[in-house]
């Protein structure tokens, strides 16, 4: 046993070759930057069509907020940053007051107006 303990003590293994090391660490230096660079444009992006999602707004657009719920606005109170949009049914409406940032996705009156008319022309 000791004499293999001997052999392998022997054996020189070859010293790695720094020019390859560097390429490495330039490869992945280039990934990185490739990576934060498109990360920070997808961020631009979603924020600008945040932004004009807002700036869209009109009274009597229906809202969908992060929650899930459902309405349509009724007053913009841009002094605070909210939004009220009323929910419900005829007999039982709801105001509800949200942040500007709570809102999901807008949809038109005229979007909705014509949805209602199909489900009337369909019952």
């Amino acid at each position: 046993m000791l004499k293999y303990l001997l052999m392998f003590e022997e054996t020189e293994t070859p010293a790695p070759d720094n020019s390859m090391t560097w390429i490495m660490f330039a490869i992945l230096g280039v990934l990185l930057v490739v990576m934060l660079v498109t990360s920070m444009m997808q961020r631009k992006k979603q924020k600008k069509q945040a932004e004009e999602m807002t700036n869209n707004l009109v009274l009597g657009c229906i809202v969908t907020t992060i929650g899930g719920i459902v309405g349509t606005l009724v007053e913009i109170d841009e002094e605070n940053g909210c939004y009220f949009i009323e929910t419900g049914s005829y007999k039982d409406k709801h105001t509800l007051q949200i942040v500007k940032n709570a809102i999901f996705s807008v949809r038109s009156q005229r979007d909705s107006e014509a949805e209602e008319e199909i489900t009337n022309e369909i019952k």
